[in-house]
């Protein structure tokens, strides 16, 4: 928002450039100190409510950001398997899905091989 006098005169209009000029020189800029006072935007600001603090929010966050990961995950494996299980079980695709997931299972099943080792399973 700008200011300026009401008058159309051209003499009236004063440069963005010369104004930015004085105030490098330290001079105050040309004009009415009057005009210049009621261009001024009042600002208020607040201090944020002491219920909600950022450390208390920002954990959910992470938990829907992980959870949206999974769903990707499960969305997207399960997707090829469907593709793979109905219409072409030949291609390169398929192939490598399968050889993938085979290596990502036995994978998993040494880790809880492993961690039933330390942690005894309750008989």
């Amino acid at each position: 928002m700008s200011c300026l006098p009401q008058s159309s005169s051209p003499d009236a209009l004063v440069s963005i450039l010369k104004r930015r000029r004085a105030s490098l020189d330290g001079l105050p800029p040309p004009g009415d100190t009057v005009t210049n006072q009621s261009c001024k935007r009042k600002v208020r600001f607040s201090e944020p409510e002491e219920g909600a603090e950022q450390d208390e929010t920002g954990g959910d966050s992470c938990l829907i950001l992980l959870l949206l990961c999974l769903v990707t995950v499960v969305m997207s494996v399960g997707g090829t398997a469907l593709y793979c299980a109905l219409e072409d079980t030949y291609s390169h695709m398929c192939s490598d899905f399968t050889h993938n997931l085979h290596f990502y299972v036995a994978s998993g099943r040494r880790l809880l091989e492993g961690l039933a080792r330390w942690v005894p399973l309750p008989t």
